[in-house]
């Protein structure tokens, strides 16, 4: 004879459903950081890519003709230095915006599209748009001061979320961190989503 009450039956279903909760939100944790966009990616790399981005952004910007009208100043004039953005700007765009065009292709083949999805689309439309008008295909001013100084400013934004990872106590209240229940797309994971388990 069964002994078992309908009252029993009823805890046994509600622990066999809150065991598969559990291991249906590890599962998707783990599958979230198999995601990382930044994955293999370390801080002193990032850090590399944007010093030297720097140093070729800054002759970009200062033989822009759009700077220079803005500023009031003329950039010195010689065989090739029409160049100069153009080169750099491409330069800029193959080595410090690599890493976002990874990313952007990690989110998508995961299908959960985020920030680096967002900077290499706008990175990729200024490259092209660019080249165009390099090539006098578009009558239009190039972007190409613009790409550079957006690729180096955005390899400043793991190296910010690192250092406020290794923050001490010290850290102002609510600085890096996320509410419960908010999903950070910028990297690819959810926060927050065990505390309610």
């Amino acid at each position: 004879m069964n002994k078992n009450t309908p009252h029993q039956h009823g805890h046994k279903a509600d622990a066999d459903s809150d065991d598969g909760s559990h291991k249906g939100h590890e599962k998707a944790s783990a599958d979230h950081s198999g995601h990382d966009q930044h994955e293999g990616h370390s801080p002193k790399m990032f850090r590399d890519k944007f010093w030297l981005s720097l140093a070729l952004t800054v002759p970009v910007v200062f033989w822009s003709a759009h700077i220079q009208e803005l500023l009031g100043y003329r950039a010195p004039v010689f065989t090739g230095s029409e160049w100069i953005p153009p080169v750099l700007g491409t330069a800029v765009f193959l080595y410090g915006g690599l890493v976002f065009l990874q990313g952007a292709w990690r989110e998508l083949r995961a299908r959960l599209p985020g920030m680096m999805t967002l900077i290499s689309l706008a990175i990729a439309v200024a490259f092209v748009f660019s080249w165009v008008v390099q090539s006098g295909l578009l009558a239009a001013d190039a972007l190409w001061w613009e790409l550079a100084t957006l690729v180096t400013i955005m390899l400043l934004r793991p190296l910010d979320r690192n250092a406020l990872d290794h923050a001490g106590p010290g850290r102002p209240s609510g600085v890096g961190e996320a509410s419960p229940g908010h999903r950070d797309t910028r990297y690819g994971r959810g926060r927050g989503s065990s505390s309610r388990e």
